[in-house]
């Protein structure tokens, strides 16, 4: 027993020293003569694939970080809702319960701050604007305010979340209502808002305050999207 242990031992490494013979034959250092050409060789296959990994990656995504609006001169206070409201931004997180605690009864200082920001997004931010849309128009509380709004009803329609100057070369006729609503998202996330507000008496007995309500409203219903002037229609019904 202990002699056919040890001839299969024997066996076992006798097989072992030929495969690692074949190896180091197959693959025996290359002439000194061919070192320098190999080794130029194989730098350029490696420059030409990182150029093509560098083209394969995505283009990095527009954050808030990346078009930052200047706060050099705003409160403490709004320097801390505008790095707030980038937090909530990024997390994609509608119900952060800081969008109802933290976002109303805000200053017009921070209202002007949120309009410039709103401005600072690429029109294809969608989401982005949205949310801004909805912010300012459920605080407004002044002429200006609305004027804002109004600005929001008089953008030209989004055609498409990837350009929203071009229609997608493709869509799918089951997702129309949502694509819509996704395109039309700050306009009708200011409408919502705008259609509660303009229902508090207190708001619209401001002065000046109904001829701009009514301006606003009549430029949603100029818009080429039916979703937008039905929407529209809706709130004017509901001015007193």
């Amino acid at each position: 027993m202990v002699e056919k242990t040890f001839n299969r031992k024997l066996l076992v490494l006798g097989t072992g020293a030929l495969i690692i013979g074949a190896l180091f034959l197959y693959n025996r250092p290359q002439p000194l003569s061919n070192l320098k050409e190999i080794g130029e060789s194989q730098q350029q296959t490696q420059i030409q694939e990182m150029k093509q990994d560098q083209s394969a990656q995505p283009k990095p995504e527009i954050t808030p970080e990346s078009h930052p609006i200047d706060l050099s001169a705003a409160s403490e206070r709004d320097q801390k809702l505008i790095q707030e409201l980038d937090q909530i931004i990024l997390s994609k997180n509608d119900n952060d319960p800081r969008i109802d605690k933290d976002f109303k009864g805000m200053s017009q200082a921070l209202h002007r701050l949120l309009e410039e920001k709103y401005n600072s997004y690429p029109l294809e931010k969608r989401a982005e604007r949205g949310m801004i849309a909805f912010l300012l128009a459920r605080d407004m509380s002044t002429v200006q305010d609305v004027d804002f709004i109004n600005q929001v009803f008089s953008e030209s329609p989004c055609l498409s979340l990837e350009d929203c100057s071009a229609p997608p070369t493709s869509s799918d006729p089951h997702h129309t209502a949502t694509d819509q609503m996704s395109l039309n998202y700050p306009q009708m996330a200011a409408l919502y808002q705008f259609e509660k507000k303009i229902q508090d008496q207190d708001f619209l007995s401001k002065s000046g305050m109904k001829d701009h309500v009514n301006q606003a409203l009549d430029q949603a219903m100029k818009s080429s999207v039916p979703l937008i002037v039905k929407k529209a229609e809706q709130a004017r019904k509901k001015i007193r």
